[in-house]
Formats: C-alpha cells, sequence, structure tokens
C-alpha cells in the first residue's frame, strides 16, 4: 500500500463519520427516539457537519473518485428534509397590504452586555435605538429587565411576566390593543411562555412569546473540571427532553386556540431538532419563506446557530418579509417578519 493509497483511506474514514452523524440529526428530527433524547443536540453542531462534508464533497469531486457519494447522500438528505439550509431568497414581497403587520423577537439577555467592554447604558442605548429605527407593530422580548420597560413606553399596550414571578422575565408590546393575555407556566422550570391576543382591525390573533429550556453552558471552559463531562452530558440529556415536552404543551395550547397565532422567541433549538418540528406543524418559518444568508441569531464560544425563530400559522399568514440583524448587544440577535393576516381570516 503506498503512502497516497493510506492517506486516501483516512480521509474516508474521517469523512464516514460526519456523513453518518449528519444523515442520523435527518432522521431524529422527523422521527425522534424518545428514551434518546441526548442525540436531539446534535442538531446544535448541524452547521458544522454541513460544512465538514461539503469540504469533503469538494476534495472528492476534484479527486473523481466514488468516494464523493459518502458526504454527497447526506447532503442531499438533508437537503430534501429541511429545505436550504442557507437561504436564497432574492426578494421580499414589497408590496404593502391592508391587513400588514410587522413583528420583531429579541433575547435581550438581561440587557446586560454582549461585549464585556459595553457599559450597561451603552448596550440599553444600542437596544432601545434599533428597536425605535425598526418600529416593528409587535415587539417579543425574551429575558427582559422589566427597569427598561420606561423606555419602550411608546407602546401602548404591554404584558409581561409578573415581577413578583421567580420565571426568567418575557414581555410582549403591541401597537394595537391586547384584549386577553395569559402564562402558560410551563412546568419544574424558570423558562416559560406568554401570549397576548392582539386586536389588529376587526380581527384577533394571538402572539406567543417563547423562551424554552436553557441549557445553561456558560463557558467550555467549565468542562474541564473534575466530572464536569458527565454532569454535561446529564444537563444536555434533560434540556432535550424538556424542549420536547414543552413544544408538546404550546403546541396542544395553540390547537385549542379560537385564533391564528404567531410563535415567537428563543427556541435554544435548530430546525434540526424534533421540538422545532412539533412546534412548526401547522406553522411556517418566516426565515425558511423569506430569510437570506445562514439566519445565524445565537453566538456564543465555537456555537453560531439560528434558535430564534418566528413561526406563523400557514392557512392565516403570509409571509412578505424575514430579517436577520448583527446587532451584537445580547449574545442572541434579533429576528423580524413582515406578515399579512389574509383577507379570509
Amino acid at each position: 500500500m503506498n503512502r497516497n493509497t493510506g492517506l486516501t483511506r483516512l480521509l474516508l474514514i474521517l469523512n464516514i463519520f460526519p456523513a453518518l452523524i449528519l444523515g442520523l440529526v435527518c432522521v431524529i428530527a422527523y422521527y425522534p427516539i424518545d428514551p434518546l433524547p441526548l442525540l436531539d443536540v446534535l442538531g446544535l453542531i448541524t452547521p458544522v457537519l454541513v460544512s465538514v462534508n461539503l469540504m469533503f464533497l469538494l476534495y472528492w469531486g476534484f479527486q473523481r473518485r466514488w468516494y464523493v457519494l459518502v458526504p454527497f447522500i447526506p447532503l442531499l438528505i438533508g437537503f430534501l428534509s429541511f429545505g436550504s439550509i442557507y437561504q436564497i431568497n432574492t426578494q421580499s414581497n414589497d408590496a404593502h397590504f391592508d391587513k400588514e403587520i410587522s413583528i420583531l423577537s429579541y433575547n435581550v439577555k438581561g440587557f446586560s452586555s454582549y461585549n464585556r467592554h459595553d457599559s450597561p447604558n451603552i448596550v440599553d442605548d444600542k437596544i432601545i435605538e434599533f428597536v425605535k429605527e425598526q418600529d416593528p407593530d409587535i415587539i417579543c422580548f425574551q429575558e427582559f429587565s422589566w427597569i427598561r420597560a420606561r423606555q419602550v413606553s411608546h407602546y401602548p399596550f404591554k404584558y409581561w411576566t409578573p415581577f413578583s414571578s421567580k420565571r426568567v422575565k418575557q414581555a410582549i408590546f403591541s401597537k394595537f390593543p391586547i384584549v386577553g393575555n395569559g402564562s402558560l407556566d410551563l412546568p419544574n422550570t424558570s423558562n416559560n411562555a406568554i401570549y397576548a391576543d392582539i386586536v389588529y382591525e376587526k380581527d384577533t390573533l394571538r402572539v406567543y412569546n417563547i423562551h424554552l429550556e436553557s441549557y445553561w453552558i456558560r463557558s467550555f471552559r467549565s468542562l474541564l473540571k473534575k466530572n464536569a463531562g458527565v454532569d454535561f452530558l446529564k444537563r444536555l440529556q434533560y434540556t432535550a427532553s424538556k424542549h420536547r415536552e414543552q413544544a408538546r404543551i404550546l403546541q396542544g395550547h395553540r390547537e385549542k386556540s379560537p385564533y391564528p397565532s404567531i410563535f415567537c422567541g428563543d427556541f435554544n433549538q435548530t430546525p434540526y431538532s424534533p421540538s422545532y418540528k412539533i412546534l412548526n406543524s401547522g406553522m411556517q418559518d418566516s426565515f425558511r419563506e423569506r430569510g437570506q444568508g445562514w439566519g445565524t441569531t445565537f453566538i456564543r464560544n465555537i456555537i453560531s446557530a439560528r434558535i430564534d425563530f418566528i413561526l406563523a400559522d400557514s392557512k392565516a399568514f403570509e409571509v412578505l418579509e424575514h430579517r436577520n440583524f448583527d446587532l451584537r448587544a445580547s449574545d442572541h440577535l434579533p429576528v423580524m417578519a413582515r406578515l399579512d393576516l389574509k383577507s379570509d381570516q
């Protein structure tokens, strides 16, 4: 066996592993293995798996070897399963519609700084200036600080997690009247989902502001501590299991709603997870419909993922536009969509 043959076999072995993992992610998203929710977490590294397989695809293609099928098959399955991971929509629908609304979702991390060199006042200014500039009709904040409510006082209607609650705070601000609201009080967690019934002209729609179970990974350096690896895996297993449970609760609540609904918020999971598939049932992902690029909404350490979403009822809404913003004031990035409430609603 010459050196080139040995190198080729080594590269093939190195390619088989990420190819199999990517194929497994595609299967788990649609056929979740209930006893092993830990496998759901593989969705968090899907962009890495896709990138690695693309590199091997190019390499084997230049080598003109049949090994090109090893990365090609899982990439093809992924494309057919999830649609394009990288969206290339060339334009939004700029026409004005009579029942058009804009909605912004943003995990503001308590208005604490993403950049440790920024003072809290600078972070406040960045976020509030951004909100005023975009001027959405409805805002869903996760990890909100009620102390900052006065800075968005130009929104006359609001509903947020009570100050007395021990849950992570969320808030919904609206230019239109809120005629009903509530909290789902997700069990055994500090995370939660709230909703507001909003009257727009003669129609009523329900907006859910969602913050699913957090992983509570502060830094990868902490994993170097004794027994940290075992505790880390247990935490991932628990969190993935909670995601499925919470997604089913939310979907069940939405199905009983008398109004067309919108899911907004921080799902703490990617589009390649069973919990996302549960929540997206009967809905449409604004990024998939009108987004562009990778759609990254979360950046921390080596993780870069799309875990913040706006999902709208497929029968009730048309997605006119989706925008991601590179605003580094939190570890999350804001997303905004323009929706048209169809006239037959």
